[in-house]
């Protein structure tokens, strides 16, 4: 029990946990996009997974911002603008965009015909991504100590 306080206490996982439960939301929201796309549009998983991808972007942006990577304020932190924090998640989100379709694509010469089973498996490969790269757009920037000569 003691292992599981001082895993849990760590406030990487915490962000991780957070990170995770605001991308099972979007995730259901891109899920649901992806299937109403090639199920009933009938429009190619690859194409799907782009837009689908982009709406379940759209999404995550203010809980990723103000849940997932949220920060107390102090004196000795400074964060990134909103600005630079949105151009940033939109890079996230458009170089995410172009890579998952080939993901994507590799996943289903693995487990074809299993569509879901792709496109989970895309999901924990790009959420793995994703976490690192808005890691670090959403972390607070520490100011560097003046140095008196």
């Amino acid at each position: 029990m003691r292992l599981v306080r001082n895993i849990l206490s760590n406030h990487v996982v915490l962000m991780f946990l957070r990170y995770i439960a605001v991308g099972g939301g979007t995730f259901l929201v891109d899920l649901c996009c992806f299937l109403l796309l090639v199920k009933q549009a009938g429009i190619s998983p690859e194409v799907a997974q782009a837009c689908s991808r982009t709406v379940g972007a759209a999404a995550g942006f203010f809980g990723h911002k103000y849940f997932s990577f949220a920060q107390p304020k102090d004196a000795e932190s400074q964060g990134r603008s909103s600005t630079v924090q949105v151009i940033g998640y939109a890079g996230i989100m458009v170089a995410g965009i172009v890579l998952s379709p080939f993901v994507i694509w590799f996943m289903l010469r693995l487990v074809e015909p299993h569509l879901v089973v792709a496109k989970v498996m895309t999901e924990a490969v790009m959420v793995c991504i994703n976490f690192v790269l808005m890691k670090a757009l959403f972390s607070r920037l520490t100011k560097s100590p003046t140095h008196i000569s």
